[in-house]
């Protein structure tokens, strides 16, 4: 016991009824009652700030520790998404954040997710996958908050009733079926192109293949 802990251990003591200092010093090994002991002897008068901070830092270590909060896995927010709505979720972005995400899903969601993709993403985003070593946690979860940001949203007034009835219907269609209706559209109408795209990926997403057409 260092000096410092020895003088807290007497002071703690001295704040005790007479009776129980006694029984303390008796649960003591011997060496460590005496020293104690003779602490307690050249205290003299106690300092109220000082016996104060003493009791706290005993107080302190007598409590239980708190086992640490478990941080939550960066991309659980995405482990209820179906793979196909993931996989237009990520299909623009580069391989490397593809994999990245990909190696935090269950394995069954990013098997299901990377079948999903388009089929010339797939091999560059499985060589990515396998050339990853232990990334940095920090990185990881500021790419899960800026992939958390392009999710949908709520849609507003102006995209409800037909428009969510579209999205319904191209999310039961095949990939490929879906990609080229959408791209019809592309052509045939602009403007409705835009708001299913809003409505399926969120702004941000539907932003980086095409604009938002003028009101």
């Amino acid at each position: 016991m260092g000096t410092a802990d020895l003088r807290k251990a007497a002071i703690v003591l001295l704040s005790l009824p007479g009776q129980r200092v006694g029984e303390l010093l008796e649960r003591m090994a011997p060496d460590q009652a005496a020293a104690v002991g003779e602490e307690i002897a050249r205290l003299g008068r106690l300092d109220p700030s000082e016996q104060a901070a003493a009791i706290e830092s005993f107080i302190s270590a007598a409590r239980p520790k708190q086992p640490a909060m478990r941080e939550p896995p960066p991309f659980e927010f995405l482990y209820g998404a179906k793979p196909r709505e993931l996989a237009a979720l990520l299909e623009d972005e580069l391989p490397q954040t593809i994999a990245a995400v990909l190696s935090h899903l269950p394995v069954e969601q990013a098997a299901k997710t990377l079948d999903a993709l388009p089929e010339e993403r797939q091999a560059p985003v499985v060589r990515r996958m396998a050339e990853m070593d232990c990334p940095d946690e920090e990185v990881m979860r500021e790419l899960a908050a800026a992939i958390r940001r392009r999710l949908p949203a709520e849609q507003d007034n102006q995209s409800a009733g037909g428009i969510r009835n579209v999205v319904k219907m191209l999310g039961a269609m095949r990939p490929a079926g879906e990609r080229r209706l959408l791209g019809e559209l592309a052509q045939a109408d602009p403007d409705l192109h835009w708001k299913i795209r809003r409505a399926m990926f969120g702004p941000d997403v539907a932003a980086l293949q095409i604009h938002q057409p003028a009101a």
